[in-house]
């Protein structure tokens, strides 16, 4: 593992860490699979797999926001209004929040 986080950090190493990335997301999207299949199979009773399921779901996709919660200061919300002001062809402005 360490030789591969090492080639991971050298220069040219561009390719290798998309392909990277891209099997860590098969991987977890086939985990998720998996929990859902566990919750499938043992009925939705069974607390233990439905532990395992709310886990995956709410932990891997983190990344995943509830619009409810988006306020200034939010990453995302910083990063939607951002794109809109490149599209709008303005600067954000720091001082007044545009």
């Amino acid at each position: 593992m360490e030789a591969i986080y090492k080639l991971r950090q050298r220069p040219g190493a561009e390719e290798f860490n998309a392909a990277w990335e891209e099997a860590l997301q098969w991987g977890v999207e086939r985990l998720e699979h998996c929990a859902i299949e566990r919750v499938l199979a043992q009925g939705l009773y069974d607390l233990r797999a439905n532990s395992l399921l709310a886990y995956v779901l709410s932990y891997r996709r983190a990344e995943w926001v509830d619009v409810s919660n988006l306020e200034p200061g939010h990453p995302v919300y910083d990063a939607i209004r951002r794109e809109v002001l490149e599209e709008l062809g303005r600067e954000p402005d720091p001082a007044s929040g545009d």
